[in-house]
């Protein structure tokens, strides 16, 4: 069981280190819309859990991509590769805005001359308690990483759901390295509906999924759905993995072409 929640809507997160990157970022935001006190009760229809790299936007216009999103009718949804600030205005804030969900938005890395920075996402349908990040940077990794955290309101229940971009070199030591830190940082949570969902850059059975695996973590999507989440090469790197309370909950799974991005989307679907 992980220790109790501090106040403020905020969640447990792994110090910050010095991995060579610098002891502190400009880039160290943790940003989100308002947060609810309480889930209300749920619908009791079937739940949709979903992750994409949305890819900066480079391919897709916002309003594309929120069309896109609105028709995965997820009440969670993971983003990576999310850009804030400069010219790119707040891509978590302004889909979250046009879905009429809520957001919280984990900054990485800063963009040089750009003036925004490049994280995770995560968008909710009925709300967010509790919102937080974890910081995995590893020494010889091509760029900084984070894992966005919110405790979500799910069909009623509150849920907790990061999502999570790992280095791009699979089994590389950085890569190993950011699993490490995540399994650490999400262990005592384990068991009590925990869900990580994004872009691994690595697939399952690889020696970087080890130890998220290990902490009780699986792929759910396997059994529904094996298709190539990566638009080059067979390849299914944008993972969703549950304990075992969400897993057995699982009624179906599916990988889905938005053609905006070069990855895509999977969701999952559980029984309330």
């Amino acid at each position: 069981m992980c220790p109790a929640e501090p106040g403020g809507g905020a969640l447990p997160a792994t110090p910050l280190a010095d991995y060579g990157w610098g002891a502190a970022f400009a880039s160290d935001a943790l940003e989100h819309g308002p947060l609810l006190p309480r889930c209300t009760a749920g619908g009791g229809g079937v739940l949709r859990v979903a992750t994409l790299n949305i890819a900066g936007l480079r391919d897709a216009s916002l309003a594309d991509m929120a069309l896109a999103l609105r028709a995965l009718d997820a009440d969670v949804i993971a983003l990576q590769e999310v850009r804030v600030g400069g010219d790119y205005g707040h891509q978590a804030a302004d889909l979250a805005r046009a879905l009429g969900y809520a957001w919280v938005y984990a900054a990485a890395a800063d963009l040089p001359y750009t003036g925004a920075s490049l994280g995770n996402a995560l968008l909710a349908r009925n709300g967010l308690l509790a919102v937080g990040r974890i910081d995995l940077r590893a020494t010889g990794q091509l760029e900084p990483r984070v894992a966005t955290q919110a405790l979500a309101c799910l069909g009623g229940q509150p849920a907790r759901l990061l999502s999570l971009h790992l280095d791009i070199n699979e089994d590389s030591p950085p890569q190993q390295a950011q699993a490490q830190q995540l399994a650490q940082g999400v262990g005592c949570a384990v068991g009590e509906d925990l869900m990580v969902l994004g872009d691994f850059n690595a697939e399952v059975g690889s020696q970087t999924l080890a130890p998220i695996e290990g902490v009780g973590l699986p792929d759910v999507v396997a059994p529904y759905d094996t298709q190539s989440t990566y638009s080059t090469g067979d390849t299914r790197i944008d993972l969703i993995l549950a304990d075992a309370p969400l897993a057995a909950r699982v009624r179906g799974a599916r990988v889905i072409e938005t053609g905006l991005s070069d990855h895509r989307a999977v969701l999952v679907e559980l029984q309330p």
